[in-house]
């Protein structure tokens, strides 16, 4: 497992995402502590460990986070898109498999985020940025960009002969010759992030 989340206003499920392509959410009922809650979870009584929901990806799960009300379930995987599953009260009742919202972004794996409110998602990850997906009035999740302006900016630098000590290197099967430029954005963080 990657990632493990209990659900915020019940505490009675618990989401994880793992590297095997999924995020299975799992009752952690305890009658004799789960005497109230609220949100879309609050009715689940099922046996401890009884898994509920299974979502699945082409890849391995980075990260998950609850929204506050704990209606969404944001999850990103390592193929650049950010999940988004949906949950009711009816739904989890009736056991039906969520909707759940697919949004591909141009960059690289988020590795870890959190909701800032219920329709707003930061993620952090590989682009060394935080980066803004927000729900729309028709409900879906649309990418918004980059918080940090300097992920636009890139400052050219070149890579000299002896940037790996003199030996021929190879990325993809390319040769890095002399003339080789590297890309380097303006970003505060120049390095990946992995908490947020």
């Amino acid at each position: 497992m990657t990632t493990v989340r209990f659900d915020p206003l019940s505490g009675r499920v618990v989401a994880s995402a793992s590297a095997d392509g999924q995020v299975i959410i799992t009752s952690a009922f305890n009658e004799e502590i789960d005497t109230d809650g609220s949100g879309p979870f609050a009715g689940v009584t099922d046996e401890v460990g009884t898994v509920l929901f299974r979502l699945k990806t082409n890849v391995w799960n980075n990260t998950l986070a609850w929204s506050p009300s704990g209606a969404t379930l944001a999850f990103a995987s390592h193929d650049c898109e950010m999940h988004f599953a949906e949950f009711t009260a009816e739904s989890v009742g009736s056991k039906t498999k969520p909707a759940s919202k697919r949004v591909v972004y141009n960059g690289n794996p988020v590795v870890t985020g959190s909701f800032i409110s219920e329709n707003t998602y930061i993620g952090c990850g590989f682009d060394n940025v935080p980066l803004a997906f927000k729900k729309q009035a028709d409900g879906n999740w649309q990418f918004g960009g980059s918080l940090d302006p300097g992920f636009t900016r890139a400052s050219a630098s070149r890579i000299n002969n002896n940037a790996f000590g003199g030996r021929t290197v190879f990325f993809d099967g390319a040769q890095l010759g002399a003339d080789t430029m590297m890309q380097p954005k303006e970003t505060m963080h120049q390095n990946y992030i992995n908490d947020c």
